[in-house]
């Protein structure tokens, strides 16, 4: 399932909820109080879907954001070795400099 199939998922699990929280409301005077709770559970069940599903994408994004910290890392230790083996001559005489 893609980015744009969860996401549609999610609004239309939060409309359906949003209306049956309307729709609870509506009808609240007229309906007795096990009819009422039924609602309220299908509602409910709503969120908790939507919420799971919402957390299911923040996982992914987040893997997603993990492998390109590894690659920045990678990338940039890959680029430190290649200055200090172009520069080790300056590297160790600067050093020799503050040190003696």
């Amino acid at each position: 399932m893609n980015f744009s199939n969860m996401t549609n998922v999610i609004n239309s699990t939060i409309r359906e909820s949003s209306k049956l929280r309307n729709f609870e409301k509506e009808i609240e005077r007229g309906l007795d109080y096990e009819n009422l709770e039924a609602i309220k559970r299908i509602a409910d069940s709503a969120e908790s879907q939507a919420s799971a599903v919402q957390a299911e994408l923040a996982v992914k994004q987040s893997q997603k954001a993990d492998i390109k910290s590894w690659v920045a890392i990678f990338i940039s230790i890959f680029t430190l070795i290649v200055e200090f083996m172009a520069y080790h001559e300056e590297i160790f005489s600067f050093m020799l400099k503050i040190f003696n």
